[in-house]
């Protein structure tokens, strides 16, 4: 979806055979971590939708920070603050109509709410920005095929759960998408023969500088000076 999105509105944004090569590996990594041949594929249908949604918001969101928000200046600190603080006003406002229970403020939740607020959200955002600066909108969303392997990882650690041979072959095929992505978004940098020609005129105008020093300096040597008339004329 976000490479969509970005080959449609960002003119900058090239998909080339090795960036695409690397997000199909690492959208197959995902597949095969997640095994829907084991659960099945089909499932409720406002689930689905709402699924396809948020990706669809990703796509938009991250080619929308890389064209506008990101060519302003605006560091990144403050634009992971308003993203939390922009979701958490939404989140406060639907709540009444989306939970289905009663909502209960122990100290363990809200805890959980800070620590989730604070470093799931929070740090995220500001690394996302930064990948999505450094990276680009279309790199950047290969990032987000690491949440299932961490929760994998985190469900096994944390608690005790069980790892197939699918979970680690998937986690593979991520990290070589992610990798394989991340190397095809470096541009070398382009020298145009222009600046060629400046830099081989700085060569020429450094080595032509160097050779008045450099016979300045063999001119500064001492030598033996035959003596002047005066002094032979003196006896000295």
């Amino acid at each position: 979806m976000t490479m969509s999105v970005a080959l449609a509105f960002l003119p900058g944004e090239k998909l080339t055979d090795a960036k695409l090569f690397g997000l199909l590996l690492g959208f197959t990594g995902v597949v095969v971590v997640l095994a829907p041949w084991q659960s099945g594929i089909l499932g409720s249908v406002p689930a689905q939708l709402a699924c396809l949604g948020a990706t669809a918001s990703y796509g938009v969101a991250l080619v929308y920070l890389r064209r506008f928000i990101l060519p302003r200046g605006v560091s990144t600190p403050t634009i992971a603050f308003m993203q939390v603080s922009i979701a958490a006003a939404a989140m406060v406002l639907a709540t009444p109509w989306v939970a289905s229970t009663p909502m209960h403020l122990t100290p363990a939740i809200v805890a959980s709410m800070i620590g989730l607020g604070a470093f799931g959200t929070g740090l995220a955002f500001v690394w996302n920005t930064n990948v999505v600066r450094g990276w680009g909108p279309t790199a950047a969303s290969t990032v987000t095929y690491l949440t299932p392997v961490v929760g994998v990882v985190l469900g096994a650690v944390a608690l005790d759960e069980h790892i197939s041979w699918n979970q680690p072959v998937g986690a593979l095929a991520v990290i070589a998408g992610i990798v394989v992505t991340q190397r095809s978004s470096r541009r070398p940098p382009r020298r145009s023969p222009r600046a060629h020609r400046d830099h081989g005129g700085a060569v020429t105008t450094h080595s032509r500088l160097a050779s008045p020093s450099h016979r300045r300096t063999t001119d500064a040597r001492p030598t033996m000076s035959p003596p002047s008339s005066s002094r032979a004329a003196s006896g000295i």
